[in-house]
Formats: structure tokens, C-alpha cells, sequence
């Protein structure tokens, strides 16, 4: 199983226990993406690589895949 964030995991909780909107589920999800966007960029600029290294965007859906991705 993958990986899940902070809030992956909040969500889930939230709907066994309370109706939630899915337009603030999606917000925080895509402001979470963004954090971890920003901070793999930052610490690639740090990082001695011989080769590209993947992008943020391809490291975060590696490593929070969700069924709800289709991808």
C-alpha cells in the first residue's frame, strides 16, 4: 500500500465519524501537494546528482498514490 499523508489520513477519519465537504477535502489536498511539491524542489536544489532527478510532481504521485487517482 502506499504511502498517505497527513491529510489522506484525516480524511478518512473524518468520513467514518462526520459528513464533510469534499471541496475543503480537496483544497487541503491540493495544499498539502504543494508543500511537499515546494519541499522535494528545495531539496533537490541541495542535492549532488550525476542525472536529472525526477520531478516533484512525478515524486509525489510515486509516492502517494491513492485508489481515486486512476493513474
Amino acid at each position: 500500500m502506499a504511502q498517505q499523508t497527513a491529510v489522506q489520513w484525516l480524511q478518512r477519519q473524518l468520513n467514518e465519524n462526520y459528513e464533510i465537504s469534499e471541496v475543503d477535502i480537496e483544497q487541503a489536498l491540493r495544499m498539502e501537494k504543494e508543500q511537499i511539491e515546494k519541499t522535494y524542489n528545495d531539496a533537490m536544489k541541495y542535492m549532488d546528482y550525476f542525472t536529472t532527478p525526477p520531478s516533484a510532481e512525478y515524486y509525489y504521485k510515486q509516492t502517494f498514490k491513492t485508489p481515486t487517482d486512476g493513474k
